[in-house]
């Protein structure tokens, strides 16, 4: 059965996982590195990239754990910088190949590293980790390194038989296909009709109330809810328009009625942050401006 992807920006998809540690958090106080809980870096996207490791990115919510889960290995080790890669793998960091997402290594010292990427379904943050292309034993369903002694082993069994070749030591099974593992996520992973999310509020990094753990459990109920708000209002966006004529204050209250329409349209669907808002601003000055010109001409016509 297939899963399904939402489009989102890679910003917003990094804000969505700052907001979902900052309300997962198991400890108090700031995370390393970050002075009086503010985050050093000033993108969402720096923020997840650099500072990964103290965001416990496998427990960010129940769903993403359960997701984690087909697979046994350790975060002692772990990295989702771009280029910082372990075992040379390169889809560390954010990407978008369609989907877009988180792409993070990890693994203990006596493991092998594996790849797994968290994404955005529409509703939820997701976790996946990919099987082809990707280092660990698919018998036990461990991290290789878990199961280590001899050639007899289950790792040294598995990789024979997922490689054709023997391996010595369990830190020298680290295989990963780049090309392989996108293409085991496109085939597991599919398009759905959500709309796109370019931004995301950005939340508090302080410690957070139950009310809001509460609130960070509901997030897909609480969209749903604003997404059946948007249909509704593309619904009357969609009502035949019948344009009264030879009065223009009739003419002017029915384009403001249905710009206003639309515009709550937008904002139920993207969100009334400053940047959307800002831009709603900046569209309506220049389409002000541009009918004011065309009034002044007409006028000079007349």
């Amino acid at each position: 059965m297939p899963r399904y992807y939402a489009p989102i920006s890679v910003e917003a998809l990094a804000q969505k996982i700052l907001n979902a540690a900052y309300a997962n958090r198991d400890y108090e106080g700031d995370y390393e590195g970050w002075v009086n809980n503010k985050p050093p870096e000033k993108s969402a996207r720096e923020n997840v990239e650099k500072h990964a490791y103290h965001l416990n990115l496998p427990y960010l919510t129940k769903t993403v754990e359960k997701d984690l889960a087909k697979v046994d290995f350790d975060t002692e080790n772990l990295e989702a910088e771009r280029g910082e890669g372990y075992a040379g793998c390169d889809l560390a960091g954010f990407h978008t190949y369609g989907l877009t997402f988180l792409g993070v290594t990890a693994g203990g010292d006596w493991e092998c590293p594996l790849f797994f990427i968290i994404y955005w379904d529409g509703k939820q943050l997701r976790g996946y980790i990919p099987t082809a292309g990707n280092s660990w034993n698919t018998d036990n369903k461990k991290a290789y390194g878990n199961d280590w002694k001899d050639k007899n082993s289950s790792d040294a069994i598995n990789y024979k038989k997922r490689y054709g070749v023997e391996i010595e030591e369990s830190y020298s099974a680290a295989s990963f296909s780049d090309g392989e593992m996108i293409d085991d996520i496109q085939k597991r992973i599919k398009p759905n009709n959500f709309p796109a999310v370019n931004s995301e509020p950005e939340a508090s990094p302080a410690a957070p109330s139950k009310e809001k753990r509460v609130q960070s459990a509901n997030e897909g109920q609480t969209l749903s809810v604003v997404l059946g708000k948007a249909d509704e209002q593309k619904a009357k966006a969609k009502a035949k328009l019948e344009i009264p004529s030879n009065d223009s204050d009739a003419v002017k209250k029915h384009f403001s009625e249905r710009m206003g329409l639309a515009i709550e349209g937008f904002l139920s669907m993207m969100g009334d942050s400053e940047e959307n808002l800002q831009g709603l601003v900046d569209a309506l000055g220049e389409l002000q401006g541009k009918y004011a010109i065309k009034l002044l001409s007409k006028k000079k016509e007349s």
